[in-house]
């Protein structure tokens, strides 16, 4: 038995085929891209998203890169003439005296702009520091 319709009430194609009933949704499927999201719109959405997420956050990462991740901390004395001088996680001392100052660790290469300013910072000479101490550079030591 075979019955071939279209109901303009259910918006269905009905196809009757020994007694099994097949429903389409052709009226859905037509105007989907004036009611709902196609596939397409939803990838060319996503994509979208995708693309403004890589421009806003691939500028971010390159910064952190070039710097090794760290970030500017403000200087300070510890005790008499040791100052601490190093970046937000890398840790950087100044041991100062007046036949020059003495810098313990260096962190790594994107830190030295950072030790510079510090060290300006506390109101000494970069070109004052006679002596470099480096052991190694490590997250939660240098």
């Amino acid at each position: 038995m075979y019955h071939a319709g279209f109901s303009t009430a259910t918006g269905f194609h009905c196809v009757t085929l020994s007694h099994r009933v097949l429903y389409t949704n052709i009226a859905r499927e037509l105007t989907l891209g004036a009611k709902g999201f196609s596939r397409r719109r939803v990838l060319m959405g996503l994509g979208i998203v995708l693309v403004m997420a890589f421009a806003v956050l691939f500028p971010l990462w390159l910064r952190a890169t070039k710097n090794g991740g760290q970030k500017y901390a403000e200087p300070f004395q510890i005790a008499g003439n040791l100052y601490y001088v190093g970046a937000n996680d890398v840790t950087s001392f100044l041991i100062t005296g007046p036949e020059g100052h003495v810098l313990i660790d260096g962190g790594y290469p994107g830190t030295a702009p950072m030790i510079m300013k510090s060290i300006a910072q506390l109101g000494f000479k970069i070109t004052d520091v006679k002596i470099l101490l480096n052991s190694h550079s490590h997250y939660d030591h240098a």
